[in-house]
């Protein structure tokens, strides 16, 4: 059985099936998949064509899609998932904006690609790191703050990054806020955090970018503890 540690919150919460064995099998799935993606991008992608490459990046996309199409009904998002069940699905979306990073973020795969590819695999990053937020989202609201396991940490920086220049966007816009209130709550824990929270500033900063005013209030008020009586609200 499962329920939400560290009890800091002072909230009762009802024991759950901890579904470790599901959760364990549908990771190792998911890894199989990640291997043959890290073997893409940091092997045989280097000897490919940028057609080709865009061909095997679709065609593990592909297998990425069946896998979360498939996971086993018992792993359901429900009125309260446990958080192994998110992670799962944060774990694909993470997996879907690394995979197609090279579309984007190199500029001799840029140039080469097709206007119209190189925002359609942008755009499928977009969506994948609003859905990350989503999921946090839900995270946040039915355990609070306090109990964000530490690999969200990682997730929490891609989806921010990912997002950065597309704040324009309403949903975006949202997503990126409450990616701010995870890393926040992360830099009250460690300063690494902290340092993170300054390379985003810098990073938007250096790209003529203004972060906006939810994020700064935020990071203003991580010292202050107001956040702790919010932090499953909104």
């Amino acid at each position: 059985m499962w329920i939400p540690y560290p009890r800091s919150n002072q909230i009762d919460y009802a024991k759950k099936p901890a579904l470790l064995r599901y959760v364990m099998a549908n990771l190792c799935d998911l890894t199989k998949i990640v291997v043959e993606i890290q073997d893409l991008l940091f092997d045989k992608a280097r000897q490919m064509s940028i057609e080709d490459s865009w061909t095997a990046a679709n065609q593990l996309y592909t297998r990425l899609q069946h896998w979360y199409e498939n996971q086993p009904r018992i792993l359901d998002i429900d009125n309260q998932p446990i958080p192994q069940a998110l992670l799962l699905r944060i774990q694909y979306h993470s997996t879907i904006i690394t995979l197609f990073e090279i579309f984007v973020g190199r500029d001799y795969y840029k140039e080469a690609t097709r206007p119209p590819r190189s925002e359609h695999a942008q755009s499928i990053r977009l969506q994948s790191a609003r859905e990350i937020a989503r999921y946090c989202r839900i995270e946040r609201q039915c355990y609070g703050l306090n109990q964000i396991p530490r690999q969200m940490l990682q997730y929490t920086c891609t989806g921010l990054f990912t997002l950065l220049r597309d704040l324009d966007n309403a949903e975006s816009l949202q997503a990126f806020v409450e990616f701010c209130r995870f890393l926040s709550a992360f830099a009250r824990r460690s300063q690494h955090s902290k340092v993170m929270i300054r390379t985003l500033e810098l990073t938007a900063q250096q790209s003529g970018l203004s972060l906006p005013p939810e994020a700064v209030s935020i990071f203003d008020s991580q010292e202050s503890g107001a956040w702790y009586d919010r932090d499953t609200q909104d």
